[in-house]
């Protein structure tokens, strides 16, 4: 059996593809599966397991003149695929349905996962008081449905034995002392209103650094947000920016799969975390974990996700994605969320003391 799996974008949401392609791959070692993507996507699947192949795809950014890209992609798989073939689309887009309609051409069964969009709708414009489930769930499902496919094997990491390769880092972050703690912050996201204050951020910053046993590592890309990291960095000796440093994305993976935690907005960075199996705390403004999109926890893990979320905003959720302008100014679901709630949160979490979800 020859399964092409497919998911473009966002990073964010090809990261949360990771936990059941890999469980699927591990699971059923004698069927081979084909993930295609954007090819900026592809460096997010780190290890993939044997019988995976990633295909990174360049488009031209209309889907109708993509077809000849995706026409020859799935040739490329028809040409070696043995037995039964599927194409499970896990995006459900324009792309993906041309993609499923060549798949179909070429003797192809076709499935695709539900994006939940009206049940979403329903949320964010409080219809219904209903949680969608989470789109590992819903990525799962179109699965189930292929006869002899076992289900995805529980994940863990995208690292052997959950941790990457120090050597990957350590020349810039150094070696960990004894007795540090080492945390992560992730401040941006692709949306104003998923994005904590900066001038809040900052205190928190100024908090947790004035407690030497912290080491705080500041994630970023970009100019705008490396000028922002840096100007942090600088006032303190525990404080480091890697916006600019040169570190590959496997080798942030790494690093953070040797942090005590990550604090981050509803972005990839929360979903990075997840696929190192480090414990996150996520800031959600606009947003909310119950459309579906709270990183993922292995099942056995005896670690819970963490959520710093505004209370008693009835306008809360406004968005799916957190690109809509905040409907009463200023944004109160991030800026009621005070620097010293999230402090707090943080040291309790590494300490072992936070048991909220």
């Amino acid at each position: 059996m020859h399964i092409i799996i497919s998911r473009f974008s966002a990073i964010g949401d090809v990261a949360m593809t990771i936990p059941v392609i890999y469980g699927l791959a591990k699971a059923n070692p004698r069927h081979r599966f084909t993930m295609l993507t954007k090819r900026g996507m592809a460096r997010i699947f780190v290890n993939p397991p044997r019988n995976l192949e990633i295909i990174g795809l360049d488009f031209k950014g209309n889907p109708l003149s993509d077809w000849r890209t995706l026409a020859a992609a799935v040739d490329s798989v028809k040409d070696k695929a043995r037995g039964k073939r599927y194409f499970v689309d896990l995006h459900d887009v324009l792309r993906s349905r041309l993609l499923a309609w060549v798949c179909r051409t070429r003797g192809f069964q076709t499935l695709r996962f539900d994006k939940a969009r009206k049940a979403k709708k329903q949320i964010i414009s409080h219809k219904s008081g209903a949680e969608v489930s989470s789109n590992f769930i819903r990525y799962a499902a179109p699965f189930a449905k292929i006869p002899g496919l076992k289900p995805a094997a529980a994940f863990h990491s995208i690292f052997p034995g959950g941790r990457g390769d120090k050597k990957l880092f350590e020349h810039i972050t150094g070696v960990r002392r004894e007795g540090e703690r080492w945390v992560g912050i992730a401040p941006f996201a692709a949306h104003e209103g998923k994005i904590y204050p900066q001038d809040l951020m900052k205190q928190v910053i100024d908090k947790l650094a004035w407690k030497g046993s912290i080491r705080i590592f500041l994630l970023g890309g970009g100019k705008h947000e490396k000028e922002i990291l840096d100007a942090w960095a600088a006032e303190y000796d525990n404080v480091t920016s890697l916006a600019g440093s040169g570190l590959s994305l496997e080798a942030e993976l790494s690093l953070m799969s040797h942090l005590d935690l990550m604090l981050t907005m509803d972005s990839a960075n929360m979903h990075f975390s997840s696929l190192v199996g480090t414990p996150s705390l996520s800031i959600w403004g606009a947003t909310s974990p119950v459309t579906g999109f709270a990183p993922y926890r292995s099942p056995d893990s005896s670690t819970p996700n963490r959520y710093i979320q505004a209370e008693g905003l009835p306008c809360r959720p406004c968005s799916v994605f957190g690109n809509k302008p905040c409907r009463i100014g200023g944004y109160p679901c991030l800026r009621r969320i005070t620097p010293g709630q999230v402090t707090e949160r943080i040291i309790a979490t590494l300490q072992g003391n936070d048991k909220a979800l």
